[in-house]
């Protein structure tokens, strides 16, 4: 029985360390995740902001460019302002794509990863306790029976004595 609590302990013991490893894990994956997702929202909404600054200045760029009563200088203005504008658009949709890339896909695929390991961890957690809540039945059971084999022993062992005790008696 030793045999069998024993290593069934053990592996209990061990499923719940690595039960609380695993779920210590995936609270740092999914904060770590969440933290992505938060840098590229801000990303997102960065490039929004510049691609829609962008397109408004082209449009007044084209709006200028086509009326012959403005200057050159203001037209040149107009157009350098656009083109400003769609490399901080450019540069922005850059950023906000690099971050999906190096951050927020790997963190997904971590978090992924961290709570498949968080179920093994459950399942086999859930199964080394019941290994071991048999284990504990069958401890409980063989002793007893042995206290029970032991009880008939000294029975049988006091009635032995008795009968010994009258046989001498009859003599």
């Amino acid at each position: 029985i030793t045999a069998k609590q024993k290593p069934a302990q053990t592996k209990a013991a061990a499923a719940g360390t690595a039960l609380t490893m695993a779920q210590a894990g995936k609270i740092i994956v999914d904060k770590a995740l969440t933290m992505a997702n938060a840098e590229v929202a801000k990303a997102k909404t960065t490039s929004n902001t510049a691609e829609a600054a962008a397109k408004a200045a082209e449009a007044l760029s084209k709006k200028i460019a086509g009326d012959a009563n403005k200057k050159k200088e203001e037209k040149d203005k107009a157009a350098k302002d656009a083109a400003t504008k769609r490399t901080a658009a450019t540069t922005a949709k850059k950023l906000h794509d690099g971050l999906i890339t190096t951050k927020q896909k790997p963190a997904q695929t971590k978090a992924t990863a961290a709570a498949t390991a968080l179920t093994k961890a459950q399942t086999d957690k859930t199964a080394a306790d019941k290994a071991l809540i048999v284990a504990n039945a069958e401890v409980v059971k063989a002793k007893t029976a042995a206290d029970t084999t032991e009880a008939a022993a000294k029975v049988a062992e006091a009635l032995s004595k008795k009968i010994a005790g009258d046989a001498n008696k009859k003599k």
